[in-house]
C-alpha cells in the first residue's frame, strides 16, 4: 500500500491516495484539496528513502494542519 499511496500522492491522483483520504475522515467535497496539498508536499510527508506507515500518518497531518481547509481533519 505505501508504494500504491506513495505512486499516487507523487502524481496527485488515484485509488491509494483516495483510499488514504477516506480513512482519514476526509469528506469528498475536500478530496480534491487533499490531493493537491498532498501532492504539494510530497517531500515533506516521504522526507526519507525507509518512510513507515506511522511516518507518513504523522507528516501528513502536520501538512493538513498548515491548510485553512484540512486542518480540521487532524482533530482527534
Amino acid at each position: 500500500m505505501m508504494d500504491e499511496l506513495s505512486e499516487d500522492m507523487a502524481k496527485g491522483d488515484g485509488e491509494a491516495l483516495t483510499t488514504y483520504a477516506v480513512i482519514l475522515g476526509v469528506d469528498p467535497q475536500d478530496r480534491a484539496r487533499f490531493a493537491a496539498v498532498t501532492h504539494d508536499n510530497f517531500s515533506k510527508i516521504f522526507d526519507k528513502a525507509n518512510v513507515t506507515a506511522e511516518d507518513v500518518h504523522t507528516n501528513t497531518l502536520n501538512v493538513l494542519k498548515n491548510d485553512a481547509v484540512l486542518a480540521r481533519y487532524t482533530q482527534a
